[in-house]
């Protein structure tokens, strides 16, 4: 067997080359994650039963590996997984250019533990790797390696500077703290902070705390909780910044930020200026799969909306984007999500839909938009529970995401054909109150209201509903919808007749 210090570099290599946190792989192995932990940080090694487990799931990704092959030395073992080791630079080569890539960047510091509990070592670290991990799934996030980010530990230097080190834009710091006393009283407080290393200024923080007996479910807690607001605040960071620039000194990641940032507007001009910042976009850099899906989304808005004008044309244009989008990267979770969109509204093939969707979701299973999108298909084709629990899922993933708004309209039209119109009402009003310029929303809370028989509220929302869309109909509205269950569907349209809407 291996000397201890070898295998946790060996394990470390493991880890890096399967793409997986310490607690995916316990879950893959099959043993509990502090056993996987220990293995990380040295204190012990496999046994030879646990060790049999740990090549057989490596085999799952590289068919031609042994068991022998953890006899081999590091450098031996580096090669035998595949992974390249860098070549010394020459005497005479210049130096890396270290400055942050246009796409943003981040490096996640070890967490400091602020007590003298050695447990908690291994703790604050697996939050750690498990965060750039899961960061490591955002195709819109440069993430530095652990390796480099790691060698900060115990050390006090200004963001800046550590900016300047990596090449990063920010940098995710925090600490792990035991409180509350003893035994069943005891808790762990974990805070992090967001900074922008250009500056030093605080873009985020947030803690959250758990009991110390359930130590690894906090640490997957935490991870989620943490990764599912840094990449949204991040992208508002982004935004901000782009808005300093000039157009002139403007590249394709900052005109895809500039349309980003009228995602939520609603308004003719608004989805034409975000699907002509794309095209500029495009143009300037043809392999960004971003621009490709949120120029995509503009037509998804003008259907939901009810503005298209050319409706086969403008189809066509959409899925053309798609192809391309997917020509361009066919991993990205963006691409393949709105991908999905576009297959179910202007194919209306709500199969390769899913398909789509679930791809996205197993290539980031933090991405929330993409369960939001998986919830409004999966509502569409019957499966209202699986698509409540996405849903869900979305919004727990992205509790203040500035698109609330359809999530809370597709929890609306759920519920209401799952059968519980007060919850349906709940989710429909909060909906236009999140954003009054969204179409669905107001004729998702009209369908409520006039099942329901709120005259009043029928009358407000349907009223709204032609204010937005003055050729709005129920007809037409079923014609444009993809739906494979419209006999469950038929509770929403007969609302929408009860509110008063044009048939």
């Amino acid at each position: 067997m291996a000397a201890v210090p070898d295998f946790a570099r060996k394990f470390g290599l493991v880890l890096k080359t399967l793409n997986l946190s310490r607690g995916r792989l316990a879950q893959a192995v099959g043993i509990d994650k502090s056993v996987v932990s220990r293995w990380a940080s040295g204190t012990t090694v496999p046994t030879d039963h646990n060790l049999s487990l740990l090549t057989e799931a490596i085999v799952r990704h590289k068919a031609d590996f042994g068991r022998h092959d953890w006899d081999l030395d590091v450098d031996a073992f580096t090669a035998r997984l595949g992974i390249a080791r860098e070549a010394p630079a020459p005497a005479a080569a210049r130096p890396v250019d270290l400055s942050p890539p246009a796409r943003p960047s981040i490096a996640v510091l070890p967490f400091t533990n602020m007590g003298g509990d050695p447990a908690q070592e291994y703790f604050a670290d697996g939050i750690a790797e498990d965060i750039i991990t899961a960061l490591s799934r955002f195709r819109s996030l440069f993430v530095i390696a652990r390796n480099s980010s790691f060698t900060y530990r115990g050390r006090t230097v200004d963001m800046r500077e550590i900016g300047r080190d990596l090449g990063v834009r920010y940098v995710l710091e925090g600490s792990v703290r035991r409180a509350g006393g003893q035994g069943e009283d005891a808790r762990v407080r974990f805070t992090a902070q967001l900074i922008d290393a250009a500056t030093g200024i605080h873009v985020w923080a947030d803690k959250h705390d758990g009991p110390v007996g359930d130590l690894f479910e906090l640490q997957d807690r935490i991870t989620e909780a943490v990764v599912s607001v840094l990449e949204p605040a991040i992208q508002r960071a982004e935004i901000e910044r782009m808005r300093r620039k000039r157009p002139g000194d403007m590249g394709a990641y900052d005109w895809f930020l500039r349309s980003l940032a009228q995602t939520d507007a609603f308004t003719r001009e608004s989805i034409e200026t975000m699907r002509s910042g794309c095209l500029k976009a495009i143009a300037l850099d043809p392999s960004f799969a971003p621009a490709y899906a949120l120029a995509a989304r503009a037509y998804i808005q003008w259907a939901t909306q009810g503005w298209l004008i050319d409706e086969a044309r403008q189809h066509a244009e959409a899925l053309d984007l798609v192809e391309r989008g997917l020509a361009a990267d066919r991993l990205d979770p963006m691409m393949l999500a709105t991908a999905g969109h576009c297959f179910a509204w202007f194919a209306r093939d709500l199969g390769r839909a899913v398909a789509y969707i679930d791809e996205a979701i197993a290539i980031n299973p933090n991405y929330a938009h993409a369960f939001m999108q998986s919830g409004q298909m999966r509502t569409r084709t019957g499966d209202t529970r699986t698509a409540i629990d996405h849903l869900e899922r979305a919004h727990r993933l992205s509790p203040r995401d500035s698109r609330s708004y359809a999530i809370f309209k597709a929890l609306a039209e759920a519920h209401h054909i799952d059968g519980d119109v007060g919850a349906a009402g709940l989710w429909a009003r909060r909906a236009v109150q999140h954003n009054p310029n969204y179409l669905p929303g107001w004729y998702a809370l009209a369908a409520v209201a006039g099942s329901t028989g709120s005259a009043d509220e029928a009358r407000v929302a349907a009223r709204q509903v032609l204010a937005l869309d003055p050729a709005f109909s129920i007809a037409r509205l079923a014609r444009r919808y993809p739906i494979d269950a419209p006999e469950k569907f038929e509770i929403v349209f007969q609302g929408l007749r009860k509110a008063g809407l044009p048939a």
